[in-house]
């Protein structure tokens, strides 16, 4: 602990080797970059305010151990860190930040007010800087800990502070307070924002609590699974695929207790998760991922946002089998999605029957939005318009020219919804999000009056598709199948 309280020169050598970049872009960077050093400082509380999105002041306070006064006059100069001192230590960095970068980047995009105290020492230090210079350092009394405010973000770059957007920077922050307090339920997070309470968490929760109450879903509806091999081992919560969301936001990755951007490890677990996901919803998942330091190189992104490993292939081959052999022990068979229990009636499962359809019409409409028609043991439902939807939604997804020719025909009104939609669920390819709204808006309407042509021609089509059409890309069923049977129990004939 005493070794990170004393802050001391990278040498040259060292200098070289950190990847030069920006650390400080917008409003969330800055955030990030005080958290981490609160972690780091072993903290057990970090309190963030916020005023108008992070452009006039951002405040972050952490009872940590603090920073002696000695080590005051380094602590703004670049590439001076108290967490490791020479190239080998690259090789065990257990530190969120090392870059030695942050306080002086922000000292150089903003005026900053530091109040610290060290946990040896018996009072404050208060520092002050303005136009990227230390001005004034004295001695105040204050608790142990950091308290780091930030005023006038990017004051002394008008173009710079003109292109912040409050609200988004907002959601940016609180964004990333979620993930590190999913990442770290043993702290404690506050984010306030103009004096409102957006986000509250205390101190030693338990993973699951944590999970549960940010998911807004009940512990019984998050399962928790882990393995482990010689040099890795996950632990990983996901959400009951009934509760499986809209977006991608409740998708978290932690590398060696950091959390990361690593799409390779999500089209992992994407892919373990593949039979238990409905067309349209995205799996919920925390997941800790920890390797030998050995293995893994955090030192790829200015902002630290990446890590890279080494033997990828070998330790996501090695997840993926690990969590599809997990997922089978867990979850029962029926939560895989088949699209056979949509007729939901008193029956147990050992009366369902499949249903031949032998279509042959007549076809009718229900108020011009089902399309109801005769089998050979009961009858069909289908929702016209969610089936044309999942029809031109699968012809969209295999003709590039046929979505070039859709999107020139869109209103500005889908433009703007498009917009929106990718940028609400920050979907990772944006094309999935654009060809749904597209097919959405080219679909057979509810409401609309079919020709039995047009009913026949359009109920033939959805049965074709098989498994390809069951549901709706947003995840709502196409059609269903009532039989003889069913319908005999309802009324109570057996």
């Amino acid at each position: 602990m005493s070794s990170l309280s004393q802050i001391h020169r990278l040498s040259q050598h060292v200098i070289h080797h950190i990847a030069a970049g920006e650390v400080i872009e917008k409003p969330v960077s800055v955030v990030k970059e005080l958290i981490e050093n609160a972690v780091d400082a072993q903290a057990t509380r970090i309190e963030v305010e916020i005023l108008q999105g992070g452009r006039e002041r951002i405040t972050v306070s952490d009872n940590g151990h603090g920073i002696e006064r000695k080590s005051i006059p380094l602590m703004f100069e670049r590439y001076a860190t108290s967490k490791f001192k020479d190239i080998e230590d690259f090789h065990k960095l257990k530190s969120l930040g090392f870059r030695g970068e942050a306080l002086f980047s922000i000292m150089t995009a903003a005026d900053v007010t530091v109040m610290t105290r060290s946990y040896r020492e018996q009072e404050g230090t208060w520092v002050r800087t303005h136009n990227g210079k230390v001005e004034e350092v004295r001695p105040i009394g204050c608790r142990i800990g950091m308290t780091i405010m930030i005023d006038r973000l990017f004051g002394r770059f008008p173009v710079r502070q003109q292109a912040l957007e409050s609200k988004k920077d907002l959601q940016q922050i609180k964004h990333l307070i979620t993930q590190y307090a999913l990442t770290y339920p043993q702290i404690g997070f506050v984010l306030k924002h103009n004096s409102s309470l957006l986000l509250s968490y205390f101190e030693q929760e338990e993973p699951v609590d944590r999970i549960a109450k940010t998911w807004q879903v009940t512990h019984g509806e998050v399962f928790e699974l882990s393995a482990t091999e010689d040099d890795w081992r996950f632990t990983t919560w996901i959400a009951h695929p009934q509760v499986f969301a809209t977006h991608k936001q409740h998708q978290l990755i932690v590398v060696n207790e950091r959390p990361v951007e690593m799409p390779a490890l999500h089209q992992a677990i994407d892919q373990s998760l593949h039979t238990f996901r409905h067309a349209g919803r995205q799996p919920r998942y925390v997941f800790l991922l920890e390797v030998s330091p050995q293995l893994i190189d955090v030192n790829v992104h200015p902002q630290k946002l990446s890590v890279t490993l080494a033997q990828q292939d070998r330790i996501l081959a090695g997840i993926t089998q690990r969590l599809q052999q997990a997922l089978s022990q867990l979850l029962p068979q029926d939560l895989r999605y088949t699209g056979q229990d949509l007729f939901q009636t008193e029956l147990a499962e050992s009366v369902r029957e499949s249903l031949p359809l032998f279509l042959a019409g007549p076809y009718m409409q229900l108020n011009n939005m089902f399309i109801m028609t005769p089998t050979q043991s009961g009858f069909l439902l289908v929702d016209q318009h969610a089936a044309d939807e999942r029809l031109w939604y699968n012809a969209l997804l295999n003709d590039v020219q046929l979505l070039n020719d859709i999107e020139k025909k869109i209103t500005q009104e889908c433009r703007e919804e498009l917009a929106d939609d990718v940028y609400q669920h920050s979907f990772d390819d944006e094309i999935n999000a654009r060809i749904a709204t597209i097919a959405c808006h080219q679909a057979i309407r509810a409401g609309q009056h079919l020709t039995e042509s047009e009913m026949s021609q359009l109920v033939r089509s959805t049965l074709d598709g098989g498994s390809e059409t069951l549901v709706c890309p947003h995840g709502r069923p196409t059609h269903i199948t009532v039989s003889q049977h069913q319908l005999e129990t309802v009324f109570r004939r057996k």
